[in-house]
């Protein structure tokens, strides 16, 4: 399981990796990831995700529980589906995310 080592507080990184459409910053391939709703992240909410030009991914929230774990579902347009899970743990002056 990856991790990486972040020198910021635990409750700003869980911060970045709850909003959804902040993951196409980081993201290998240039994507948009657009909410379907507005205010905070919270279970249940539906995120798309696309390439620029192809069809989008649907991402909902599955678990979140604050600055400890955050969890999608995602289903891309052939069906296949994939479950993201990540955790942030308060490490000395940082976090660690997994």
């Amino acid at each position: 399981m990856p991790k990486v080592f972040i020198q910021a507080p635990t409750d700003k990184v869980f911060e970045a990796m709850c909003d959804l459409t902040r993951h196409a910053k980081w993201a290998k391939h240039d994507i948009a990831i657009e909410s379907g709703q507005e205010g905070p992240p919270a279970v249940g909410n539906i995120y798309t995700s696309s390439h620029k030009g192809g069809k989008p991914d649907r991402l909902t929230i599955t678990d979140l529980t604050p600055n400890e774990r955050f969890g999608f579902h995602v289903v891309m347009p052939n069906n296949w589906e994939l479950q993201q899970e990540m955790t942030a743990s308060p490490q000395g002056e940082g976090t660690l995310v997994t």
